[in-house]
């Protein structure tokens, strides 16, 4: 996500939240590197008990317990009041989306990303 959608938009008007949960038995708060999604444009946080994960499992925001490893995409207009707009697009693994949400993002926004090999 970085490389393909980051800094191959530099002047997007872009806000990105990343909420990192502990998982696997090797993800703890001390052991994140934050350099993963090194940008002005992106806002960490650390959800030790996995509020968030469940509540959006619990809201039909993933097919799971914890909802985890997954991105949800809101439109420019989107605001969080009690309970979320409908997202213009998700998934999971975000890994194995990346295009998904690069088409999706392009809907909504006008970002683009290079073509294959061009970076």
């Amino acid at each position: 996500m970085h490389q393909e959608i980051l800094q191959a938009n530099p002047e997007a008007e872009l806000a990105v939240y990343t909420i990192w949960l502990p998982m696997l038995p090797t993800d703890s708060r001390a052991r994140w590197d934050d350099d993963v999604l090194n940008d002005p444009r992106v806002t960490h946080l650390w959800d030790e008990e996995r509020v968030v994960g469940r509540w959006l499992a619990d809201h039909g925001l993933g097919d799971a317990p914890v909802t985890w490893d997954a991105y949800l995409l809101f439109g420019p207009d989107g605001r969080w009041e009690d309970t979320p707009p409908d997202p213009v697009g998700g998934g999971a693994p975000v890994i194995g989306l990346i295009e998904d949400l690069t088409a999706e993002l392009s809907s909504v926004s006008g970002v683009h990303t290079p073509s294959p090999g061009v970076g």
